[in-house]
Protein backbone atom coordinates (compact mmCIF):
# COMPACT_ATOMS: atom_id res chain seq x y z
CA UNK A 1 0.00 0.00 0.00
CA UNK A 2 1.25 3.22 -1.16
CA UNK A 3 1.82 6.18 1.57
CA UNK A 4 -0.84 8.80 1.34
CA UNK A 5 -0.46 11.84 -0.79
CA UNK A 6 0.01 15.23 1.62
CA UNK A 7 -0.64 18.71 0.20
CA UNK A 8 -0.15 21.80 3.25
CA UNK A 9 -2.15 24.49 2.17
CA UNK A 10 -1.18 28.15 3.94
CA UNK A 11 -3.36 31.35 3.06
CA UNK A 12 -1.02 34.57 3.58
CA UNK A 13 -1.96 37.55 3.23
CA UNK A 14 0.69 40.78 3.51
CA UNK A 15 2.98 38.84 6.84
CA UNK A 16 5.96 38.00 4.88
CA UNK A 17 7.87 37.33 8.36
CA UNK A 18 5.28 35.02 10.05
CA UNK A 19 4.61 33.28 6.31
CA UNK A 20 8.50 32.15 6.24
CA UNK A 21 8.82 31.00 9.93
CA UNK A 22 5.25 29.01 9.08
CA UNK A 23 7.00 27.73 6.14
CA UNK A 24 10.26 26.66 7.99
CA UNK A 25 8.01 24.89 10.11
CA UNK A 26 6.78 22.87 7.83
CA UNK A 27 10.04 22.10 5.58
CA UNK A 28 11.10 20.78 8.98
CA UNK A 29 8.34 18.21 9.62
CA UNK A 30 9.48 14.61 10.24
CA UNK A 31 7.16 13.63 7.91
CA UNK A 32 7.50 15.83 5.04
CA UNK A 33 4.14 16.69 2.95
CA UNK A 34 4.63 15.90 -0.75
CA UNK A 35 3.27 19.39 -1.56
CA UNK A 36 3.19 22.77 0.04
CA UNK A 37 0.53 25.30 -1.60
CA UNK A 38 1.02 28.88 -0.49
CA UNK A 39 -2.18 30.65 -1.36
CA UNK A 40 -1.34 34.36 -1.15
CA UNK A 41 -4.52 36.48 -0.61
CA UNK A 42 -2.56 39.90 -3.50
CA UNK A 43 -0.04 40.53 -0.75
CA UNK A 44 1.71 43.43 -1.57
CA UNK A 45 4.65 43.42 1.28
CA UNK A 46 7.12 41.47 -0.92
CA UNK A 47 5.51 37.91 -0.20
CA UNK A 48 5.82 37.49 -3.95
CA UNK A 49 9.67 38.29 -3.98
CA UNK A 50 10.31 36.31 -0.40
CA UNK A 51 8.71 33.36 -1.81
CA UNK A 52 10.70 33.18 -5.33
CA UNK A 53 14.21 33.67 -4.02
CA UNK A 54 14.15 31.96 -0.88
CA UNK A 55 11.20 28.59 -1.40
CA UNK A 56 11.18 27.72 -5.26
CA UNK A 57 10.03 24.45 -4.65
CA UNK A 58 6.68 25.67 -2.71
CA UNK A 59 3.87 25.84 -4.53
CA UNK A 60 2.47 29.54 -4.89
CA UNK A 61 -1.46 30.30 -6.30
CA UNK A 62 -1.81 34.14 -6.03
CA UNK A 63 -5.53 34.74 -6.36
CA UNK A 64 -6.30 38.31 -8.16
CA UNK A 65 -7.45 40.42 -5.14
CA UNK A 66 -8.01 39.64 -1.42
CA UNK A 67 -10.58 36.94 -0.83
CA UNK A 68 -10.02 36.79 2.84
CA UNK A 69 -8.87 33.98 5.03
CA UNK A 70 -12.35 32.00 3.58
CA UNK A 71 -11.79 32.53 -0.13
CA UNK A 72 -8.22 31.45 0.30
CA UNK A 73 -8.78 28.16 2.03
CA UNK A 74 -11.88 27.51 -0.20
CA UNK A 75 -9.38 28.12 -3.07
CA UNK A 76 -6.79 25.48 -1.50
CA UNK A 77 -8.73 23.16 -0.92
CA UNK A 78 -10.13 23.04 -4.44
CA UNK A 79 -6.67 23.12 -5.59
CA UNK A 80 -5.14 20.05 -3.48
CA UNK A 81 -8.34 18.09 -4.21
CA UNK A 82 -8.22 18.50 -7.85
CA UNK A 83 -4.45 17.87 -7.72
CA UNK A 84 -5.85 14.60 -6.11
CA UNK A 85 -4.08 14.65 -2.82
CA UNK A 86 -5.48 11.92 0.09
CA UNK A 87 -5.02 14.12 2.75
CA UNK A 88 -4.97 18.34 2.68
CA UNK A 89 -3.18 20.14 5.91
CA UNK A 90 -4.68 23.52 6.30
CA UNK A 91 -2.81 26.37 8.15
CA UNK A 92 -3.00 29.89 9.01
CA UNK A 93 0.26 31.83 7.61
CA UNK A 94 0.49 33.02 12.19
CA UNK A 95 1.31 29.67 12.85
CA UNK A 96 4.66 26.97 13.05
CA UNK A 97 3.67 23.59 13.34
CA UNK A 98 6.15 21.30 15.76
CA UNK A 99 8.58 19.12 14.12
CA UNK A 100 6.40 15.66 14.93
CA UNK A 101 3.03 17.83 14.35
CA UNK A 102 2.21 16.25 10.71
CA UNK A 103 3.39 12.23 11.78
CA UNK A 104 1.57 12.59 14.79
CA UNK A 105 -1.58 13.75 12.95
CA UNK A 106 -1.32 10.93 10.37
CA UNK A 107 -1.00 8.27 13.47
CA UNK A 108 -3.84 9.47 15.42
CA UNK A 109 -5.87 9.36 12.22
CA UNK A 110 -5.03 5.50 11.72
CA UNK A 111 -5.77 4.86 15.42
CA UNK A 112 -9.11 6.57 15.73
CA UNK A 113 -10.21 6.28 12.00
CA UNK A 114 -11.21 9.93 12.03
CA UNK A 115 -11.58 11.79 8.81
CA UNK A 116 -10.51 15.04 10.24
CA UNK A 117 -7.26 15.09 12.20
CA UNK A 118 -6.35 18.77 13.82
CA UNK A 119 -3.75 19.59 16.98
CA UNK A 120 -3.94 21.40 19.81
CA UNK A 121 -2.45 25.24 19.24
CA UNK A 122 -0.27 26.87 21.61
CA UNK A 123 -0.22 30.87 21.76
CA UNK A 124 2.60 33.23 22.12
CA UNK A 125 2.23 32.97 25.75
CA UNK A 126 2.06 29.37 26.39
CA UNK A 127 -1.51 28.95 26.58
CA UNK A 128 -3.85 26.56 24.82
CA UNK A 129 -6.68 28.17 23.31
CA UNK A 130 -9.50 26.00 23.07
CA UNK A 131 -12.13 26.43 20.06
CA UNK A 132 -12.06 23.38 19.44
CA UNK A 133 -15.74 21.66 20.95
CA UNK A 134 -18.67 19.14 20.90
CA UNK A 135 -21.96 20.37 19.47
CA UNK A 136 -24.93 19.98 21.90
CA UNK A 137 -28.35 19.93 19.72
CA UNK A 138 -30.28 20.10 22.66
CA UNK A 139 -29.35 23.32 24.42
CA UNK A 140 -28.30 24.47 21.18
CA UNK A 141 -24.52 24.94 22.11
CA UNK A 142 -21.48 23.70 22.02
CA UNK A 143 -18.76 23.24 24.43
CA UNK A 144 -14.71 22.34 24.58
CA UNK A 145 -13.72 18.98 25.39
CA UNK A 146 -12.49 18.01 29.12
CA UNK A 147 -8.68 18.33 29.68
CA UNK A 148 -7.71 14.55 30.20
CA UNK A 149 -4.19 12.39 29.16
CA UNK A 150 -6.03 10.73 25.88
CA UNK A 151 -3.94 10.68 22.85
CA UNK A 152 -6.39 12.14 21.41
CA UNK A 153 -10.30 13.32 21.72
CA UNK A 154 -14.08 13.41 19.73
CA UNK A 155 -14.75 16.75 18.79
CA UNK A 156 -17.32 18.54 15.97
CA UNK A 157 -15.82 21.82 15.60
CA UNK A 158 -12.00 22.60 14.67
CA UNK A 159 -10.16 25.88 13.76
CA UNK A 160 -8.38 26.44 10.39
CA UNK A 161 -4.76 26.31 12.13
CA UNK A 162 -3.75 22.93 11.15
CA UNK A 163 -6.87 20.19 10.57
CA UNK A 164 -5.47 17.39 8.63
CA UNK A 165 -8.55 16.56 6.20
CA UNK A 166 -9.10 13.40 3.92
CA UNK A 167 -9.89 13.95 0.70
CA UNK A 168 -13.14 11.80 0.99
CA UNK A 169 -14.69 14.83 3.16
CA UNK A 170 -14.14 16.85 -0.02
CA UNK A 171 -15.98 14.81 -1.93
CA UNK A 172 -19.09 14.89 0.36
CA UNK A 173 -18.54 18.14 1.27
CA UNK A 174 -17.50 20.49 -0.82
CA UNK A 175 -15.02 23.49 -0.32
CA UNK A 176 -14.99 26.04 2.97
CA UNK A 177 -17.37 28.81 2.00
CA UNK A 178 -15.50 31.40 0.16
CA UNK A 179 -18.44 33.89 1.23
CA UNK A 180 -17.65 34.34 5.11
CA UNK A 181 -14.56 36.03 3.91
CA UNK A 182 -12.72 35.76 7.69
CA UNK A 183 -13.82 34.58 10.90
CA UNK A 184 -16.21 31.43 11.58
CA UNK A 185 -15.48 29.77 8.20
CA UNK A 186 -13.87 27.07 10.14
CA UNK A 187 -16.81 26.89 12.53
CA UNK A 188 -19.09 26.75 9.35
CA UNK A 189 -17.45 24.18 7.51
CA UNK A 190 -17.45 21.79 10.79
CA UNK A 191 -20.88 22.60 11.01
CA UNK A 192 -21.37 21.16 7.50
CA UNK A 193 -19.33 17.90 8.13
CA UNK A 194 -21.47 17.46 11.28
CA UNK A 195 -24.51 17.41 9.65
CA UNK A 196 -22.76 15.12 6.40
CA UNK A 197 -20.67 12.43 8.66
CA UNK A 198 -22.81 12.80 12.42
CA UNK A 199 -21.08 13.68 15.71
CA UNK A 200 -17.79 13.54 16.69
CA UNK A 201 -16.19 12.86 13.34
CA UNK A 202 -13.39 14.82 14.02
CA UNK A 203 -10.32 14.05 16.29
CA UNK A 204 -8.02 16.68 18.53
CA UNK A 205 -4.45 15.09 18.53
CA UNK A 206 -3.64 16.17 21.84
CA UNK A 207 0.03 15.37 21.93
CA UNK A 208 1.25 17.71 19.59
CA UNK A 209 0.38 21.29 18.54
CA UNK A 210 1.31 24.58 16.29
CA UNK A 211 2.67 27.50 17.67
CA UNK A 212 0.73 30.70 16.95
CA UNK A 213 3.08 33.77 16.48
CA UNK A 214 1.09 36.49 17.61
CA UNK A 215 -0.71 37.05 20.66
CA UNK A 216 -4.19 36.87 20.64
CA UNK A 217 -5.65 40.30 20.52
CA UNK A 218 -6.31 42.31 24.02
CA UNK A 219 -9.80 43.43 23.62
CA UNK A 220 -11.67 45.78 26.50
CA UNK A 221 -14.36 43.78 28.10
CA UNK A 222 -17.32 45.38 29.56
CA UNK A 223 -20.08 43.69 31.24
CA UNK A 224 -23.54 44.03 29.87
CA UNK A 225 -26.87 43.08 31.87
CA UNK A 226 -28.58 42.57 28.78
CA UNK A 227 -26.05 39.70 27.87
CA UNK A 228 -26.45 38.14 30.98
CA UNK A 229 -30.30 38.26 31.26
CA UNK A 230 -29.97 36.14 27.43
CA UNK A 231 -26.62 34.09 28.03
CA UNK A 232 -25.71 33.91 31.72
CA UNK A 233 -22.77 35.94 30.60
CA UNK A 234 -22.06 38.94 30.92
CA UNK A 235 -18.53 39.63 29.16
CA UNK A 236 -18.75 41.96 26.34
CA UNK A 237 -15.90 42.22 24.02
CA UNK A 238 -14.61 45.42 22.16
CA UNK A 239 -12.04 45.48 19.41
CA UNK A 240 -10.36 48.85 18.44
CA UNK A 241 -10.65 50.91 15.60
CA UNK A 242 -7.98 49.00 14.01
CA UNK A 243 -9.52 45.27 14.08
CA UNK A 244 -13.31 46.30 14.67
CA UNK A 245 -13.55 45.48 10.84
CA UNK A 246 -13.05 41.63 11.56
CA UNK A 247 -15.49 42.07 14.81
CA UNK A 248 -18.17 43.09 12.12
CA UNK A 249 -17.48 39.79 10.32
CA UNK A 250 -17.64 37.71 13.29
CA UNK A 251 -20.97 39.32 14.70
CA UNK A 252 -22.68 38.50 11.11
CA UNK A 253 -21.38 35.33 10.66
CA UNK A 254 -22.24 33.88 13.74
CA UNK A 255 -25.79 34.46 12.70
CA UNK A 256 -25.31 32.51 9.50
CA UNK A 257 -23.93 29.80 11.56
CA UNK A 258 -27.07 29.68 14.07
CA UNK A 259 -29.35 29.95 10.63
CA UNK A 260 -27.75 26.74 9.12
CA UNK A 261 -27.74 24.39 12.37
CA UNK A 262 -31.12 25.66 12.62
CA UNK A 263 -31.15 27.10 16.39
CA UNK A 264 -34.25 29.40 16.37
CA UNK A 265 -33.61 29.85 19.80
CA UNK A 266 -29.87 30.72 19.48
CA UNK A 267 -30.56 33.06 16.55
CA UNK A 268 -32.90 34.69 18.54
CA UNK A 269 -30.02 35.40 21.20
CA UNK A 270 -27.84 36.40 19.14
CA UNK A 271 -30.20 39.25 17.20
CA UNK A 272 -30.78 40.62 20.42
CA UNK A 273 -27.36 40.50 22.03
CA UNK A 274 -26.30 42.15 18.66
CA UNK A 275 -28.40 44.97 18.62
CA UNK A 276 -27.80 46.07 22.47
CA UNK A 277 -23.77 45.30 21.38
CA UNK A 278 -24.90 48.45 18.66
CA UNK A 279 -25.53 51.35 21.42
CA UNK A 280 -22.61 49.73 23.93
CA UNK A 281 -20.19 49.73 20.91
CA UNK A 282 -20.93 53.66 19.46
CA UNK A 283 -21.36 54.95 23.46
CA UNK A 284 -17.61 53.47 24.32
CA UNK A 285 -16.16 54.43 21.35
CA UNK A 286 -17.56 57.87 21.63
CA UNK A 287 -16.27 58.22 25.14
CA UNK A 288 -12.98 56.63 23.58
CA UNK A 289 -12.65 59.18 20.88
CA UNK A 290 -12.40 56.57 18.27
CA UNK A 291 -14.72 56.86 14.91
CA UNK A 292 -17.98 55.93 16.45
CA UNK A 293 -20.03 57.10 13.26
CA UNK A 294 -17.99 54.30 10.85
CA UNK A 295 -18.29 51.81 13.70
CA UNK A 296 -21.91 52.51 14.02
CA UNK A 297 -22.34 52.06 10.06
CA UNK A 298 -20.92 49.31 9.79
CA UNK A 299 -22.13 47.41 13.00
CA UNK A 300 -25.72 48.00 11.52
CA UNK A 301 -24.43 46.62 8.36
CA UNK A 302 -23.21 43.73 9.99
CA UNK A 303 -26.77 43.22 11.88
CA UNK A 304 -28.74 43.57 8.76
CA UNK A 305 -26.93 41.33 7.03
CA UNK A 306 -27.24 38.47 9.96
CA UNK A 307 -30.79 39.07 9.82
CA UNK A 308 -31.39 38.42 6.80
CA UNK A 309 -28.83 35.62 6.38
CA UNK A 310 -26.60 37.03 3.68
CA UNK A 311 -23.30 35.79 3.11
CA UNK A 312 -20.45 37.43 1.26
CA UNK A 313 -17.38 40.29 1.42
CA UNK A 314 -19.10 43.83 2.67
CA UNK A 315 -16.15 45.17 4.39
CA UNK A 316 -12.66 45.23 2.25
CA UNK A 317 -9.77 45.88 5.02
CA UNK A 318 -7.78 48.32 2.60
CA UNK A 319 -10.64 50.43 1.68
CA UNK A 320 -12.24 50.39 5.46
CA UNK A 321 -8.50 51.61 6.82
CA UNK A 322 -8.14 53.87 4.08
CA UNK A 323 -11.48 55.29 5.28
CA UNK A 324 -10.60 55.52 8.64
CA UNK A 325 -7.53 57.63 7.93
CA UNK A 326 -9.48 60.23 5.54
CA UNK A 327 -11.81 60.74 8.25
CA UNK A 328 -9.13 61.19 11.22
CA UNK A 329 -7.54 63.39 9.19
CA UNK A 330 -10.76 65.58 8.02
CA UNK A 331 -11.21 65.87 11.85
CA UNK A 332 -7.97 66.84 12.93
Amino acid sequence: MSAPRICAVVVTYNRVDLLSKSLDGLLGQTRLTDEILVIDNASTDGTTEMLASRYQNVVVHRLPRNMGASGGFSEGVRVAYENGFDWIWLLDDDVVAEPQCLEELLEVAIESGKLIVTPTRRSATGTYPRNEAVINEATQSYRCPADNDSRWVSIDIFTFEGPLIHRSVVDRVGTPNARFFIIADDTEYSVRIYREFGPLASALANRTAVNRLIPLGEDLILESQLKRLVTGNSNVAIKADDQHWKQCYYLRNRHLIWKQLGWRRRRVRQLVIHGGFLFTDAFVSFRRGWDWRLRLKTNAQAFWLGLIGKDGAFIDPATYHATRKRRAEAKN
